[in-house]
């Protein structure tokens, strides 16, 4: 049994017709250096199809080429019709069926996407139109998918899914308008602090140290930060360490606590256990029991 197989119900309500499901096995090796399918399929689906999702290890890759669906992520909610939806799974979202709807999709993962998908959603909502090769890359990956028992498939596997990636074409449409004069345009110095947080999260840094790096004083960045993106330093710091927690949590049942705790820039397992026990109500151990 594949262990991704746990993570679609075995009858799932409002799917009419089901092509797949693919579940792929990638080793090791693609984890580390690849964009690697997990798992996809080609829906057909009527109301009352829908999905609540708190937490995955993935990103998700949805392409509805009929009728429409609706999305909730990032306290947003907007419609999909004949487009393509990126979601980071390690969020809650939730999507349904708003009329019969026929779509791909594909969850997959890398060590590179994190950083990608911030980039493309970056003040946008994750919506985009489709190019006309799409459906063939859905079939191209699903073949693959089904004959890569050896793993010889995965650097063209990679090579595919990373197409997907790169055939996203932002739309005027999917702007996110803002019409408060304080959100027109966010400084540079706020996007050093954040791309400084992602990259040195697991070091012991501070918040004087985050404004010594972008040359700001303390009290001025903290108050930008949080006019610009509606949460303290403190806590988006914390918000990336929880995420890369629970990744590990769920990447190998083996990491022991006090190691992702560190290396996620925790003062130690009790402190870490404390933060993921109030970002999810459940333990860690309960968190990587669910999830794994």
């Amino acid at each position: 049994m594949n262990k991704y197989q746990d993570f679609i119900p075995e009858k799932e309500t409002g799917v009419t017709v089901e092509k797949g499901i693919f579940y792929n096995n990638p080793s090791d090796l693609a984890h580390e250096i690849y964009f690697y399918p997990m798992f996809g399929a080609e829906y057909h689906v009527s109301y009352p199809y829908e999905v609540k999702r708190d937490f995955m290890d993935s990103f998700l890759y949805i392409y509805i080429y009929k009728g429409e669906m609706k999305f909730y992520f990032h306290n947003q909610e907007f419609h999909a019709k004949n487009q393509i939806v990126l979601l980071d799974c390690k969020e809650p979202n939730f999507y349904k069926a708003v009329t019969d709807s026929e779509f791909y999709f594909l969850h997959f993962n890398s060590p590179f996407m994190q950083k990608i998908f911030n980039k493309i959603t970056e003040n946008a909502l994750p919506v985009f139109s489709p190019r006309k090769n799409i459906e063939n890359l859905f079939t191209r990956i699903f073949r693959l998918i089904s004959t890569n028992s050896d793993g010889k498939n995965e650097p063209f596997l990679s090579n595919l899914t990373y197409n997907l990636i790169c055939n996203l074409s932002v739309t005027q449409e999917n702007q996110i308008t803002n019409y408060s004069s304080d959100f027109h345009s966010i400084p540079s110095y706020i996007h050093s602090a954040a791309e400084y947080m992602e990259q040195n999260f697991s070091q012991k840094i501070t918040v004087r140290d985050i404004a010594l790096k972008c040359s700001m004083s303390y009290s001025q960045l903290s108050r930008d930060f949080k006019k610009y993106t509606g949460i303290s330093i403190h806590a988006y710091l914390l918000n990336i360490r929880i995420k890369a927690a629970e990744s590990l949590l769920v990447k190998d049942p083996t990491i022991p606590l006090e190691k992702i705790a560190i290396s996620c820039g925790f003062t130690d397992a009790s402190h870490l256990y404390k933060k993921i026990k109030e970002a999810t109500g459940m333990s860690p151990g309960k968190f990587r029991k669910k999830y794994y």
